[in-house]
């Protein structure tokens, strides 16, 4: 077999990535949610605006120099869905292009000339709108439904900030994802004022968003990676993402369970027990929270080895589906002994666990989780053994003349 046999390779522009197949973008419900916070958008802003000051004449009406190059913004790896896609890698960058896109659509709003005003806005819509201009809305990109609503309510379908506020004060949402998408929106409003301040000459103002908008559809690009076999799609992903740069340990691990999982029921409850685990502890380590439970039942595991010890487990000892039960069902105790949630210990444990937080070391947690699972509903007797984890650490850190320093340095040699 040749390799196009496998995946097909194809650089394009962001404005081609969409419009020259002609396909709507769907992110699958177990890929992570949106999650990118001002770092990100702050060095993706960086690079767009540094093309356009490398790409654009200023002096000359914002055209085009001759000597003007296009920026990759790295691969997208893609399956086939139906007659869609299905975004394997690269959700994070779709979504944030395509409210940059539309940032840039709601900044055209002021623009006083109709003709250039439709011009821009038609090239816009050339990123987000899969729909015919006569047919309702449909945009090309496709989040998962926890927080696809919001995504087409919020950013894609309201042009004003008066429309967003309105939406936003009768739909708050409840989940960080959303929360995150009206923040990249924001960021982006917010960078487009100082840039396009509100005294610009109309003049200016229009030249100066053709030019940006030329430099986001024609400039910037992708590598699209069409695959053909799902199997090999995640082989891919796992390439692309092994030395952790853009996803977490959390990420491939769940990656790893739902592409595992072919029955409906039961991938319905994955999501859901997935869900329940996010929503449990809250802003806590995800990644963390994986290891510490393992280590609390089978034995300690060192971070790097964490995805295919888990890989693993949920092939030789567990299912997917039963595993993932068990770390919602310990969450629960993983929160209360993080103090995460409403207070669930007396006065006196809630203050001695937080006496761990103030030390910030983490040796203990996975004795403490099996300690809270065992005997979390006798408080007298967690609480004795939080005495002797405390007893412990005092002894071992004074008299054994040990720093937490000492200890982290002799853990990461252990990494």
């Amino acid at each position: 077999m040749e390799i196009e046999d496998y995946f097909e390779p194809k650089a394009v522009n962001v404005r081609n990535f969409f419009r020259q197949d002609n396909k709507k973008y769907y992110i699958p419900d177990h890929q992570r949610n949106y999650a990118w916070t001002d770092n990100e958008l702050e060095d993706l802003w960086s690079d767009f605006i540094s093309v356009v000051k490398n790409s654009l004449d200023e002096s000359n009406g914002y055209t085009e120099k001759h000597n003007a190059r296009p920026y990759f913004l790295g691969g997208i790896v893609l399956t086939k869905k139906e007659r869609n896609y299905e975004i394997i890698d690269g959700q994070q960058r779709l979504t944030t292009i395509t409210i940059l896109a539309k940032s840039l659509a709601d900044l055209a709003r002021r623009i006083d000339d109709p003709h250039s005003f439709t011009g821009i806005i038609n090239s816009l819509k050339d990123i987000y709108t899969y729909s015919d201009p006569l047919d309702d809305f449909e945009p090309f990109l496709h989040l998962d439904d926890s927080i696809n609503n919001f995504f087409l309510n919020y950013i894609l379908t309201r042009h004003t900030p008066q429309e967003r506020a309105e939406y936003y004060n009768r739909n708050t949402p409840r989940r960080k994802a959303a929360e995150l998408i009206k923040g990249a929106h924001d960021f982006f409003l917010t960078k487009l004022e100082i840039e396009f301040p509100q005294d610009i000459d109309q003049g200016v103002l229009i030249n100066k968003l053709k030019g940006y908008v030329k430099i986001l559809t024609r400039y910037m690009s992708f590598l699209k990676i069409i695959v053909q076999d799902r199997a090999m799609a995640y082989v891919i992903f796992g390439s692309l993402n092994k030395r952790g740069k853009d996803l977490s340990g959390s990420d491939l691990i769940k990656n790893e369970l739902f592409k595992r999982e072919t029955n409906d029921r039961r991938y319905s409850e994955l999501k859901n027990s997935w869900d329940g685990v996010i929503n449990t502890i809250e802003n806590e380590n995800l990644t963390g929270y994986i290891r510490f439970q393992y280590a609390s039942k089978y034995g300690n595991v060192k971070p790097r080895d964490l995805f295919s010890t888990i890989t693993e487990h949920i092939t030789k000892t567990t299912t997917p589906s039963s595993y993932v039960t068990e770390l919602e069902e310990e969450s629960e105790w993983f929160a209360r002994i993080n103090s995460i949630g409403t207070q669930y210990w007396n006065n006196s444990i809630t203050a001695k666990l937080k006496t761990f937080k103030k030390i910030d070391i983490t040796h203990h947690t996975p004795l403490l989780l099996t300690g809270a699972v065992k005997y979390g509903d006798s408080q007298a007797d967690f609480e004795r053994l939080l005495d002797s984890l405390i007893t412990f650490c005092i002894r071992y850190f004074t008299i054994g003349s040990q720093t937490v320093n000492d200890s982290r340095k002799r853990d990461r040699q252990h990494v």
